[in-house]
């Protein structure tokens, strides 16, 4: 009966570490924000990334169907790969919206 209880405490867990960010991850969130920033969008993404976060996931699934696309265009995707890859962690979209508030405060 343990190994029940055990199992049902964590039927319904949302969070565990596989779902952490990864520094190549944060590297290219902070590429993704500098170049934002750079170019005077960052309240508009902001406001934009806030108003979208319960669509993020699905967001960064669709990302993954535009792959084909983007690897015409691009042939290399490692760091689209890593963003899609940070998009799709709940924790990614809150990091990148705290690194666009501190770069944008500056």
């Amino acid at each position: 009966m343990g190994k029940f209880w055990h199992a049902l405490r964590h039927a319904f867990a949302v969070e565990s570490e596989e779902y952490e960010l990864t520094e190549e991850e944060k590297k290219v969130l902070e590429q993704f924000a500098d170049e934002i920033v750079k170019r005077g969008l960052t309240v508009p993404t902001i406001l934009f990334a806030q108003s979208s976060k319960p669509m993020s996931f699905i967001g960064s699934q669709v990302m993954l169907i535009l792959r084909p696309i983007i690897q015409m265009i691009y042939p290399t995707t490692m760091v689209y790969d890593k963003l899609q890859s940070a998009l799709e962690k709940r924790k990614g979209l809150e990091y990148f919206i705290g690194i666009l508030e501190a770069k944008g405060t500056k």
